[in-house]
Formats: structure tokens, sequence, C-alpha cells
């Protein structure tokens, strides 16, 4: 049987991070010689909904177990860890846990609601209330389905992740405690080694526009570094020019980053806060404002919503001017402003002469789709299970 074991929300502005308490348990799992499906899952969602601390993600680890009784003592040994590690990050009013338990051992036959649940869950803004409506439907159909906490939304939407059409990997490293909240700094040149080595694989790892390396956080979490990428075997060769005297471990996940998840055709008409999506129409004005910031006005058939493209998006502004009073489409995430919604656009995708204008790497979120990978992959590889999961573990 297939057990699925979902965290999220054990970060805080304080510190903590939702990906180490799912590393450490993977690093137990895999020493105790536990079977493990799959590398574990960072699943993003929706970057635009209001309330979560960072990057709105949730994670999985996927195990295989012989019994029920085996299944339970997993998770409440998992229940008992998050607990553990919520109260010393603060967390523990928003910190959440959830358990499938799939009988045959084929992701496919997860149970729909919480598909469909992750379908919604990524591209719109979900309601605790709606996420438990779907929570019972799937209990219906999940001999082991449990809840713990308060982010339920994104534990259970995470256990319903589809990460059969197209997935990415990233590659985290992890500080000693005696660092955490005086990360150093990985030397520049270092990570454009990084950057190189990864070569057509490579994911926001250094922004050669603005000679910046992305791969740092800047938040009090435990995280040294994150590398991307498209190739599992590309990112631990890489692993190597990371400097071993500033992290303990590493781990490899399987994630839905910079594939687009997010988005979905809509109507001007459907543009709904927190809503992400893509829109075409007619740029019929735009406005300067204070900061460099340009506002504009997309109409389609059905009515006319608010476009921003903010001086961070660089290049798009300069291109949305060339492009007013033309047809193009937006893509980009929805968001309330001073009583009407505005488009946050992170791209511009012109059909026509079959061109899509994108900002600097720096601007880009978890979920956004580079177009020099939407160039290389030409249609998703889809899903292929990691043979040896726990060979993702990586120490100095």
């Amino acid at each position: 049987m297939l057990l699925g074991i979902a965290f999220d929300g054990a970060d805080s502005p304080q510190g903590g991070c939702t990906t180490h308490l799912a590393s450490l348990l993977f690093l137990e799992v895999c020493r105790e010689g536990l079977q493990v499906y799959d590398y574990p899952w960072l699943v993003r969602l929706n970057p635009s909904v209001p309330h979560k601390t960072r990057g709105n993600g949730a994670l999985v680890l996927w195990l295989l177990v012989d019994t029920r009784r085996e299944a339970e003592k997993l998770y409440l040994r998992a229940l008992r860890v998050l607990k553990e590690y919520s109260r010393a990050t603060g967390s523990e009013s928003k910190a959440a846990i959830a358990s499938l338990l799939v009988e045959e051992e084929r992701l496919e036959t997860r149970p729909w609601p919480l598909l469909t649940l992750y379908r919604l869950a990524v591209h719109r803004y979900v309601p605790r209330e709606v996420a438990l409506r779907y929570s019972m439907l799937a209990a219906q159909h999940s001999p082991l389905l449990k809840t713990a906490g308060g982010s339920v939304t994104g534990v259970l939407a995470a256990l319903g992740a589809d990460l059969g059409y197209d997935n990415t990997f990233e590659l985290l490293f992890y500080m000693p405690p005696e660092l955490w909240g005086n990360r150093p700094v990985i030397d520049e040149d270092v990570v454009k080694n990084i950057s190189y080595r990864l070569g057509p694989f490579d994911i926001a790892t250094f922004d050669y526009q603005n000679n910046k390396p992305l791969i740092q956080p800047h938040g009090p979490d435990p995280v040294l570094a994150g590398v991307r990428s498209d190739s599992d075997v590309h990112l631990i060769n890489a692993a190597s020019l990371i400097p071993g005297e500033f992290y303990t471990h590493a781990v490899l996940f399987r994630t839905n980053q910079h594939t687009d998840a997010h988005l979905a055709p809509c109507r001007a008409s459907e543009a709904y806060p927190y809503t992400c999506c893509i829109l075409e129409g007619i740029l019929t004005e735009l406005q300067e404002l204070p900061g460099g910031h340009l506002i504009g006005q997309l109409c389609d058939r059905t009515g006319c919503v608010s476009v921003a493209f903010y001086r961070e998006t660089g290049v798009l502004r300069q291109k949305a001017r060339s492009y007013l009073r033309r047809s193009i489409a937006v893509a980009g995430c929805i968001r309330p402003h001073r009583g009407r919604v505005t488009v946050n656009v992170e791209k511009i995708i012109d059909y026509e002469n079959g061109v899509t204008h994108e900002p600097p790497a720096s601007a880009w979120h978890h979920l956004y789709m580079p177009f020099a990978r939407y160039q290389r992959i030409i249609r998703p590889r889809g899903y292929r299970r990691a043979r040896e999961p726990c060979k993702a573990i990586i120490t100095p």
C-alpha cells in the first residue's frame, strides 16, 4: 500500500521551514530502512493567496507500507514530529498534517476529490471550509484519510497534486543551527559555476540580466540555498560545488515549480480576486505611476480588467507600450486593489507573432515557467518514479 503524509504551515516569520521539517523526517525514514516510494514532493499552490508566510508550499512524503497498522504508526510519528517542530518555530496555530492511504501502489488511484482540490488550489483561493468538504468526499474512497492543524487546504491539495504531466526538481541545502539567522553568502562565482554545470537544465540559478545570484533565500529560515533544475542527476552532480562547512544535509525534492501549473485561461468577466490566469484582449490604455509602474486596461468581449506592469518586471514595461491598442494575452495573478481587481502581469504573450516577453529571472515566482524551459521541453515529459529516492540525501 502507498502512504502519503503531507505537511504545511510549519514555518513562521520568526523562523522554521516546512521543507526542513520534511527533510528531517525523510532522513529518519531512510536511515531506518523504511520503503520510500519517491523523492519528497514540494507542491507549490496559488502564489497570490493572502495569509501565506512565504512560498505557499506543502510537502508530501510517499512511503510503502504493508498494513494499515503500520500506516497509523507512521502518521502518529509524523504528527508528533510536527508538533515538536511547530512549537519550536511558533507556528502551532497554522501547522497542519494529513495522511492518505492508497491501497493500490499507483498514484492514479487517489480519490478524485483530492485531485480536484489540487487543481482548484493551485490557481484559485480555496477557503478552509471548502477544502474540508472535499476531504469528507475523499474519506469515502480512502481507508485512512486524516487531517490535523490549521493549514488543511495546503496538505489536502498536496496529497492530490498532479505531477504526472510536468515536474521539475529542487535541491535544498540546510544550515546547522549555529548559522540560523546568520546565513553565509555563497560566492557569486560558485553560483555561476553551478549554473554552468547544470547547462540547459538550469532553472533560475543566476539572473544574468541583473548580475544577481538567485539560489539563496533572505528570510530567517534554515535554508542555505535551493538549486532548481529539470534534471535530478545534474542537480546531484552540481551539489559538490556548495561549500560543505555551510550545511548539514541536502535533500532533492520533486516539485511543480516553474511549470505554469497556476495558470488557466479565463475571460475578463471571470477575473476574480486571487485567481491566476491567462487573459486575451485589447490593451486599450496605459498610465505611468510614480515609481515607474504602468497600469493599463485589457478588454475582451465580456468586459475590461486592470493590468499592472511593475517596475521589477523590467522589459515588460517597455514591451507593454509597444502593444497599446493591439491584441495580446497577459498571464498573471489577480489581486484586489482599491475596490477593483488588477492583474499583476508575469508575462506578455503575442500569439500573432509567436513571441513571449518575460521579466528578468529575479522577478519570477516559484510556479513561473521560463520561456527557455517552454522551448526546451517541447512537451512535458511526465512523471517517472525515482528508483532509489534515499540517494537524494546529500551530506558534506
